[in-house]
């Protein structure tokens, strides 16, 4: 990092770090699903992998009142993931992979021009998120039970991250011709879902896919504490203070949501 600082300019240091950080994430969340199943990919995909270091490069090459709407409107688009992630496993029952994202893809993008209309701020981006948060588990299918190992070859990996780094440069690149609200929104583009859902499905069948995507949605719970504490500190702390606290609050909200899963587990066996 610091021979970085001395041989790379700002803008060059700074195009080395998003196309390092995000499919760094990516491929740890992969390898833990070849080791632990698709349930702890999914829930480990709801951490901001993706959309934190979006949101940090918007604010550290924008103001940060410009970054705090931004994570508004990506604490709102909780919603427009959800509704990808139950959207795809519905659809995976019925379809082939290329089918069941071109769907996926297409509900995501109505309900986040939904919500690109709604006011931003963190109390009411907080309550639409919470809605959907508290209601994804009740939209999925019904779920068999599964025993697959996952075995993802390293070319899937590669692009894996890849796709990640794409989406990363993207978006902080057009952030200020995109507005505030919509660089939010696309920093919640589900790049982990896409990632997961299509590699799932093609290699190891719908159940499977349903599963991970399941266990996505009950993650998510980290990606809106995440946001939601962005959203109140941007305006009032330091860069570094408030992506501290939001990382703080997006691994609490990990282990919680973590044991209370565990917790229903317990009780349903």
């Amino acid at each position: 990092f610091s021979l970085l600082k001395t041989t790379l300019g700002k803008e060059e240091h700074m195009l080395v770090l998003k196309l390092i950080l995000a499919p760094l994430f990516i491929l740890l969340i992969s390898l833990s699903g070849r080791i632990w199943g698709p349930a702890t990919a999914g829930l480990l995909a709801g951490l901001p992998v993706v959309g934190g270091p979006i949101l940090f490069f918007i604010a550290f090459e924008n103001d940060q009142f410009f970054a705090a709407a931004a994570s508004s409107a990506s604490l709102s688009a909780v919603g427009a993931s959800i509704s990808f992630n139950v959207a795809y496993a519905h659809a995976a029952s019925q379809w082939r992979w290329q089918k069941a994202l071109l769907i996926s893809l297409t509900v995501w993008l109505l309900v986040a021009m939904a919500l690109s209309q709604l006011p931003l701020g963190a109390m009411y981006s907080g309550v639409v998120a919470l809605m959907f948060l508290v209601f994804a588990p009740l939209l999925f299918p019904s779920i068999k039970a599964i025993s697959v190992e996952n075995t993802s070859g390293s070319g899937e990996l590669i692009l894996r991250m890849l796709f990640s780094a794409a989406l990363v440069v993207f978006v902080t690149i057009l952030a200020k011709k995109l507005g505030s609200n919509w660089s939010g929104l696309l920093a919640v583009f589900p790049v982990p879902g896409i990632i997961l859902a299509v590699f799932s499905h093609r290699k190891f069948g719908a159940d499977y896919t349903r599963v991970l995507l399941k266990a996505f949605c009950s993650g998510l719970y980290a990606f809106a504490s995440f946001t939601f504490v962005l959203t109140i500190t941007l305006p009032v702390m330091s860069i570094g203070f408030a992506f501290g606290l939001a990382v703080i609050s997006s691994i609490v909200a990990q282990v919680v949501t973590k044991v209370t899963l565990s917790r229903k587990v317990l009780v349903n066996t």
